[in-house]
């Protein structure tokens, strides 16, 4: 009997024990939901907020050049690599020359000989024909002078009587001979002159312009075989290598012009109307989060697709420091609505249940929790158009499993 009632008293003690405890653990819990939770509150303010339409895209080069040789051939030296930056002028590669070489030189010989040629025909053969041709002229006209003369005097005396008609028919004949001996002289000094003289210095001439044009080429397809960079870039493609051939049908190196890059969006006419060519918009680069960039409307489409009846836009980036690379994925912002001097509070002030936003003031350090209507947001700052009034102080951070009439203790150090 005395055994059973130390067992009750036993059992008794284990549950007075156990309410007590549960009793301590209520309270405590009790105790701690009541402790003020800490927050952080920012007061209503005003401010100006413009708010974007974020646009997708795709870095590109501002212009690429794909570079072929003119000519065909065999690549002797390649001078670049992928991603190596060229100024305009600098040799990317250049062919093989030697049957080149060798066709220069054969021009270079022919031209010699056509030059020489054109030296003997204008200042020695020809200048002897000449002088001969004025030398026979000059002794055909005294000749004839001196037939004249002698049948002028014949006449005279065979008209007076003291000379016979043989005499005067002998001077006849050679008058007629002088003349024509002069006739013939006159014709070939002409000739020379006017004919044989500029057609012999013409030939030559011709041929002296033929052979330089041959050197011209020879020279030119020479030159061609030094393949240099038409624009400053940076080498984004290489198609072949030292040894290979290659052919003016196929690109062995393409060039971007990194100097500025393009970004390319298509726009409804809604977003169309504000912007312009030559405007500026923010660009943010989503491999640089750090580093915002200012864009410029370069070309606007003056018509719409007419499929997606979107408007293309290029937006082109100055690339100074080369930190923007083609492919770079960027989101192009384009200036919807700007307000100036409105009520304002960061964005992760509002809290949205039940699809009701809301805010939570702190007053004398209890938290009431406010129903607020929105306008305009940026994404850090969101207009606040009813519901509060300047300078009323907000939770910004720790508002989360907050209610009405809880208290808090605000630490915004």
């Amino acid at each position: 009997m005395k055994s059973i009632k130390l067992r009750k008293y036993t059992i008794l003690a284990s549950i007075i024990l156990a309410a007590s405890m549960l009793l301590a653990g209520c309270t405590k819990s009790t105790s701690n939901t009541n402790d003020p939770k800490n927050v952080k509150t920012v007061a209503v303010s005003t401010t100006s907020i413009e708010n974007y339409t974020e646009y997708g895209s795709t870095l590109k080069a501002n212009s690429e050049v794909t570079v072929a040789p003119k000519i065909s051939g065999k690549i002797a030296t390649m001078n670049v690599e992928v991603g190596q930056q060229v100024k305009k002028g600098d040799v990317l590669f250049t062919l093989d020359s030697a049957e080149l070489q060798a066709q220069y030189k054969q021009a270079q010989g022919a031209l010699s000989s056509a030059q020489a040629n054109l030296t003997l025909t204008s200042d020695s053969e020809f200048k002897q024909k000449l002088i001969q041709a004025k030398s026979d002229q000059s002794l055909a006209q005294n000749a004839y002078n001196d037939a004249k003369s002698a049948f002028d005097k014949v006449k005279t005396l065979y008209e007076a009587g003291a000379s016979t008609k043989q005499d005067l028919d002998d001077a006849q004949s050679k008058l007629n001979s002088a003349e024509t001996q002069l006739n013939s002289a006159n014709d070939n000094l002409n000739l020379l002159n006017n004919k044989v003289g500029s057609q012999t210095a013409a030939v030559a001439e011709s041929q002296v312009e033929q052979a330089q044009g041959a050197v011209d080429l020879a020279q030119a397809q020479l030159d061609n075989t030094v393949v240099k960079a038409p624009i400053d870039g940076v080498v984004s493609e290489r198609d072949s290598d030292a040894g290979e051939i290659v052919s003016s049908s196929k690109s062995v190196i393409t060039i971007a012009d990194n100097s500025s890059s393009i970004g390319e969006i298509n726009i409804s006419d809604k977003d169309l109307s504000g912007i312009a060519i030559g405007g500026s918009v923010e660009v943010k680069v989503n491999s640089l989060e750090d580093k915002n960039f200012e864009g410029v409307i370069d070309n606007i489409s003056p018509t719409a697709d007419s499929k997606t009846q979107l408007y293309n836009v290029k937006v082109k980036l100055v690339n100074d420091d080369a930190s923007l690379k083609s492919g770079m994925v960027v989101k192009i912002l384009l200036p919807n609505d700007k307000k100036d001097n409105i009520l304002a509070l960061p964005s992760n002030a509002i809290v949205v249940n039940n699809g009701v936003q809301y805010v939570y003031e702190v007053a004398h350090d209890k938290v009431k929790k406010i129903p607020v209507s929105v306008g305009i947001s940026d994404g850090k700052y969101t207009e606040i158009t009813s519901g509060v009034e300047l300078g009323d102080n907000v939770i910004i951070e720790g508002q989360s499993f907050l209610n009405d009439g809880d208290k808090v203790n605000i630490s915004n150090s």
